[in-house]
């Protein structure tokens, strides 16, 4: 691709128009709501470390919070292909951020803090699979990647300002106030999101009759009956275990092994959301050209380079530069993942193939934080980065496979 034409405003305003007013709604939505998710994602780990010493018992949090995304994954799919996509979205944005409060009300209560999971676990799957399968059916097939990458540029565009504000916020005053902030920014984007409407509801899809277990039964047939869905599930479900056992550890890794403190770690955070903002804008626009297959295949092979490098990278230099790019990475990654995945699932399927998808994401939550706890409490932090750069070469080679797949169709 010539550089220029990649750095062409008429470019991006091509690829970015957005002539929908729903769509412009829900991009507009995921400034509040990823700044939101991306905070509290970012510094729950730390917070529970805060009131919990030992890092397996630190890992039992997140295999909960496993348990609850495999349950709820499963239920959201079901209902977002039966009700009202668009108000399952704004309801469930809302109860988020009840969730979220829920977590502090008593700071240090470990029975809160699962009980703020268990609601926070049921909104998310709610409303990540109600927006996913409302972009597929607003955006056309040959526009979703780029729609799926600025939805993930702007969610992190601004949370590049959200990982100082928040190691600031930490310095300076609590995570009860840095809790409350995140349930406002919730609220707002909740807010937004009851203009959206359901362009099929209401609707009668084609499986409407089938009960819960033989309605996720003929979306598995589905996924094995296209090689493509096949390899794209199965990758992703070594992606799911090499990073559910070290996503959770990063802040914790830099905090009590690196010793750099929270105003740094925030940092360190923003960095890698920047690294994520950066490759959902231009990447989506490469990933067009060159094939989402291909990108999704290459994005997934450097980033297993660049966890070999964090492994062995000690000072804050070369650690920035190495979660910049593995920021990078997953901004590649995600939005090509989503759009092959769109194009393939059929439509009466799509909510649940999406549910398939967040459940094996979520099994590994259950199983990866207790081995990457173990791991550092026995052997030594690190280890649990080489279970992740093993199966992130594993699932190299599957999307290659993948690739190869789909050039020989």
């Amino acid at each position: 691709m010539d550089i220029k034409e990649l750095l062409s405003p008429s470019k991006y305003k091509e690829i970015y128009s957005l002539y929908n007013p729903y769509v412009r709604i829900i991009v507009l939505s995921e400034i509040p709501a990823g700044l939101a998710a991306y905070l509290f994602s970012s510094f729950l780990p730390l917070y529970i470390k805060e009131i919990e010493a030992r890092m397996v018992i630190v890992s039992i949090f997140f295999s909960l919070q496993g348990i609850f995304n495999m349950v709820f994954a499963a239920v959201s799919g079901w209902q977002v292909d039966r009700h009202n996509r668009a108000l399952l979205q704004g309801v469930f944005t809302f109860l988020f951020s009840g969730g979220v409060l829920i977590i502090v009300a008593q700071y240090g209560n470990p029975f809160l803090v699962v009980a703020g999971l268990i609601v926070v676990s049921l909104s998310v799957n709610i409303v990540r699979t109600a927006r996913y399968s409302l972009i597929v059916d607003f955006v056309p097939t040959e526009r979703r990647s780029s729609l799926f990458g600025l939805i993930n540029g702007v969610g992190n565009i601004f949370s590049i300002a959200g990982g100082v504000i928040g190691g600031y916020l930490l310095l300076k005053t609590g995570f009860t106030q840095l809790f409350v902030l995140i349930s406002f920014l919730v609220i707002a984007a909740g807010i937004l999101r009851f203009f959206v409407k359901d362009p099929k509801y209401p609707k009668q899809s084609k499986d409407m009759g089938l009960n819960f277990f033989s309605g996720f039964k003929a979306a598995y047939k589905a996924i094995f009956a296209n090689r493509i869905l096949t390899f794209l599930i199965c990758g992703d479900i070594f992606i799911a275990l090499g990073f559910s056992t070290t996503f959770n550890f990063y802040g914790i890794y830099f905090k009590d092994v690196l010793f750099f403190d929270y105003s740094v770690v925030g940092l360190l955070i923003s960095i890698f959301y920047s690294g994520i903002a950066v490759a959902s804008f231009a990447g989506s626009i490469v990933s067009d050209r060159i094939g989402h297959e291909k990108a999704l295949a290459w994005s997934v092979l450097i980033n297993a380079l660049f966890i070999f490098a964090f492994i062995h990278a000690k000072s804050f230099f070369y650690i920035g530069i190495i979660y910049f790019v593995l920021g990078m990475t997953g901004g590649v990654y995600a939005p090509n993942f989503f759009t092959i995945l769109g194009d393939y699932s059929p439509e009466e399927h799509r909510g649940k193939i999406y549910s398939i998808q967040s459940i094996h994401d979520s099994i590994f939550l259950i199983v990866a934080p207790p081995v990457g706890g173990f791991l550092w409490d026995r052997i030594y932090p690190l280890s649990a980065w080489y279970v992740d750069l093993g199966c992130t070469i594993a699932a190299g080679c599957v999307f290659l496979g993948l690739l190869l797949h789909t050039r020989r169709r």
